[in-house]
Order: C-alpha cells, then structure tokens, then sequence
C-alpha cells in the first residue's frame, strides 16, 4: 500500500532507499512500493503544500484502491472516483466521455488540493492490439483532464510507467533519456513530455511492477 505522510513540493524528485547515490539531506518519507519494491522519497525543501484534501481519480484500481485506503489511514479527506467497479464511497467518472466537473460537486471539487491521476488503460497487450482506443483515453482524454486540473488549480500527480525506458540500460535514474519501445510506454511518454511543459508544478511518478503482500489482490 502507500501512505503519505508530510508534504509534497514541486518540483519532486522520487528517490529509492536503496539508491543510496542518489540521496540528499532532509528528505521526508513518503512510502509506498516503486519498482524495486523498497521505500520512495521526496523532497520537501521549501515546502508549502500540506495534503488535507486528495483527489484519487481510479480508486477501484489495483494502485488507486490502495492509496486511497492508506489516505484515509492517516487522517486525510480521501475523495475517489471509479469508471467501471461500482463502490459506493467513490463517484462515477468516465475518463472517456465526462469531464472532472460534470462527475464530481462543485463544492467538492473546491477542497481538494492533489488529484493523482491513477485511472489508465495499463495493459499493455491491449494498448498494443488496441493502439487508437487506448490512446485516446491515455493521451487524448488524459490531457484534458490535466488542462481541467490545471486550471481548477490542484496539484497534480500522475502515475506514468517505467516502460518509459527500454530496459537496454537498468538503473535508470529520472534525468536519463526516455526511449518507450512498447505503445503503453509511448502514451505514458507523451503525457509525461506535456506536463513539463504545460503544468512543471506537477510530479510525475513512474512506476513498475506494482504488488501486493495481500493474497486476495489480483496483482499477478
């Protein structure tokens, strides 16, 4: 699962605990499962965002469910939506056809100050058999959102892939070239590029193979 605890500033940098060449000082913990399975960091210097209201839009995801339950947790106003997996604690919100203000109350939508982009098509079979669909909502639709996130004015994180990279190299540290050789990795490419240059403020975390210890998840 992940947890959030201390604030988040932009722009972040996500550092493995195991990476010990690539840690500074003064690094507030944020846990949660990267690629390598250990604990992730950022930092917070200069920090003046402190998390009291967080938007995760794809809750009933695998990744999504389990940041909003570790949320919650720790005492933060947690609000969710879902596209498919009807739950009764998160509103229905369509990537494909809604926009984030028809799906959620405008006196909602006025406390929240983190949205975490979870919701995506990340099969990555299907994004290849499927390449328009699937780009559609993982491009096309999902910089509309950022654009209504954007201009609504909440911090936006979103969850890219490490499928960025080719995979020749391993190690790969953030600033390294990106070369995606897979249609997921392209799309989650394209999303990444328009956010540093439309919305820098936002973090980017690209994640890996994500698990769980839970028998009962379907991670495998």
């Amino acid at each position: 699962g992940f947890s959030i605890r201390g604030p988040i500033r932009s722009p972040s940098r996500l550092y493995c605990r195991s990476c010990v060449e690539l840690r500074r000082p003064n690094y507030a913990e944020t846990s949660g499962v990267s690629g390598c399975g250990r604990e992730i960091y950022h930092s917070p210097a200069n920090s003046k965002h402190i998390v009291k209201c967080l938007l995760v839009i794809g809750a009933s995801g695998f990744v999504g469910r389990n940041l909003f339950i570790e949320a919650q947790r720790h005492g933060i106003e947690v609000i969710g939506t879902y596209s498919k997996t009807c739950t009764t604690d998160l509103f229905l919100f369509d990537l494909a056809c809604q926009r984030i203000s028809e799906a959620l109350p405008a006196s909602l939508l006025a406390k929240i100050d983190v949205a975490v982009i979870c919701a995506a098509v990340g099969n990555m079979e299907v994004c290849s058999r499927n390449r328009e669909l699937t780009h559609l909502l993982n491009v096309q639709k999902t910089l509309g959102l950022i654009d209504d996130l954007d201009a609504l004015g909440k911090k936006i994180l979103f969850l890219s892939t490490g499928a960025v990279f080719d995979g020749m190299k391993g190690h790969y540290k953030e600033d390294d070239p990106a070369s995606p050789i897979n249609e997921y990795g392209k799309q989650k490419f394209i999303v990444e590029k328009y956010l540093f240059t439309r919305v820098p403020s936002a973090l980017i975390v690209r994640l890996s193979k994500v698990i769980s210890s839970s028998p009962r998840e379907a991670h495998l």
